[in-house]
């Protein structure tokens, strides 16, 4: 009877959560893990902003998690020739959700990211990255027979790598230039010539360097850059972080316990790893 039971578990998992339990494992764990990294590090601003309830921002990031595995459960219910075929129209919803934002959005750190629709704030650049990253394997799946195909294949793809990229640039180029190494990574697995990854690089290049120009993160850049190869003054955010670790140790102070949070003007974004 108990192996009948066993068996009639594993029937209903297999059929239930399909694909590649390492994958589930891995997302699941990080997710829970996060609600331990969101107390850890918003504490201090919960405690001002919502009259010394510390555990303000734990409860809001455990219902986030909790809705997002059972979202995540839905989506991999649907067949993924449906993404598929969505892909195009939200890489086309994308351009002027970006362009919007970047002119119309919410101002943090001087820079405009996000957007709020039906009072809820998301970055446009989210929806543009599942996308383009969807629409790409989208392109080279079916493309495989004729990948080598300039007109028909590779200039598609490297215009809307170039295009999606170069907007998120405008206003966070660190999540662009993530974006486009997905995508390089992505056209490599899918047997794209290294030659005409080349020609990706220096699409990634103009367009970066354009999103930079005509943006608002060109100043943030240089500052970053001088800030790092200066040998003799270390950056108020990295020395705090170097506090953090070497007082934290090998284990670390748990969750609640960061004293550098306190310091720090946005632990929980910038420095959320050492906090």
């Amino acid at each position: 009877m108990s192996e009948e039971k066993q068996s009639l578990s594993l029937h209903w998992l297999n059929k239930n959560f399909k694909g590649d339990p390492i994958l589930w494992f891995v997302v699941i764990i990080l997710a829970l893990w996060s609600i331990f990294v969101i107390y850890s590090s918003t504490g201090a601003l919960a405690y001002k902003k919502h009259d010394g309830n510390t555990e303000h921002f734990l409860i809001k990031q455990l219902m986030y998690v909790v809705l997002s595995i059972i979202g995540m459960w839905l989506a991999h219910k649907i067949d993924y020739r449906f993404y598929s075929k969505i892909s195009k129209l939200a890489l086309w919803l994308s351009v002027p959700l970006l362009i919007y934002t970047f002119f119309n959005g919410a101002t943090l750190n001087e820079a405009t990211r996000t957007i709020r629709i039906l009072g809820i704030s998301f970055q446009s650049s989210d929806l543009a990255k599942f996308a383009l990253i969807a629409n790409l394997a989208s392109m080279l799946a079916k493309n495989q027979s004729n990948i080598e195909d300039i007109k028909a294949t590779l200039i598609p793809m490297l215009l809307w790598c170039g295009v999606i990229c170069g907007l998120i640039a405008l206003s966070n180029l660190s999540t662009a230039v993530l974006l486009f190494g997905t995508c390089m990574l992505l056209m490599y697995i899918g047997r794209v010539p290294v030659k005409y990854l080349m020609l990706l690089i220096a699409v990634g290049i103009i367009c970066g360097a354009l999103g930079l120009a005509l943006g608002q993160r060109m100043g943030t850049a240089i500052n970053r850059i001088k800030a790092f190869s200066n040998p003799k003054e270390i950056p108020f955010q990295l020395e705090q972080s170097y506090i953090a670790i070497a007082t934290g140790g090998f284990v670390g102070k748990g969750p609640g316990n960061s004293t550098q949070r306190n310091i720090l003007p946005h632990p929980y974004s910038d420095m959320v790893y050492s906090t």
